[in-house]
């Protein structure tokens, strides 16, 4: 334990050698399943991503059936950018661990970037089922129905997601989007002008609601 909080401490500091090196000696000593996970975020963060995915994928040999395992290793790899090989990894994932939020979210967000978005949809749709709250999700399953043209779908989703997290200046803006999409001005302009606010005056944001209030005036 004094080696973990060592590394802990280590890491608040942002010396991700160090951090490293502590997490190293906890594990000879006890290697924990939760010690290896995070020494795997650690490798990921100082940018050694071969050394992470090599660690995760020694943990799944040695426990094929550790859900959490094969969750972060493709969880890694779509970081990474490699949604091919993330894929199924993910819906093994889901399998071992169906009550596993995290799972299922990165399921879907995998497939919706390679496209998928019918069953990005269906993925989200069991995030959500767990989670019915997480913002995220919500934001991201609007965003596959959107991707589709399912417009009053994605907006109840990007409504429900700035309801759970009204600081969520994304959602707020794909709220905007959508509403501008199906030819309701005035709640793009009400939705972006959310986003302004949440965001503390992003000057994207803010330049997006200008056009916007610019072309409202327009239709007057």
């Amino acid at each position: 334990k004094a080696l973990f909080q060592m590394a802990e401490l280590e890491s608040a500091r942002g010396d991700f050698e160090a951090t490293e090196q502590w997490l190293r000696r906890a594990i000879a000593i006890a290697p924990d399943p939760f010690l290896l996970d995070r020494l795997a975020s650690v490798l990921q963060s100082a940018g050694k991503g071969a050394e992470a995915r090599a660690l995760l994928a020694e943990r799944i040999q040695s426990a094929p059936e550790d859900p959490a395992a094969v969750y972060r290793l493709g969880q890694l790899l779509l970081d990474e950018g490699d949604v091919a090989a993330a894929i199924p990894l993910l819906r093994r994932a889901v399998v071992l661990g169906p009550d596993d939020v995290d799972s299922h979210l990165a399921l879907g967000n995998a497939l919706a970037t390679a496209g998928s978005h019918e069953e990005a949809i269906e993925a989200l749709r069991a995030a959500v089922a767990l989670s019915p709250c997480l913002a995220q999700a919500q934001s991201n399953l609007g965003a596959s129905y959107a991707a589709l043209g399912r417009i009053s779908e994605a907006i109840r989703s990007f409504e429900k997601a700035v309801s759970c997290d009204p600081t969520y200046a994304l959602g707020y803006k794909n709220l905007a989007a959508m509403e501008l999409e199906r030819g309701n001005v005035t709640a793009a302009v009400d939705a972006m002008r959310a986003a302004v606010r949440v965001s503390g005056d992003d000057p994207e944001l803010k330049r997006m609601l200008d056009e916007l209030v610019a072309y409202e005036r327009t239709r007057h």
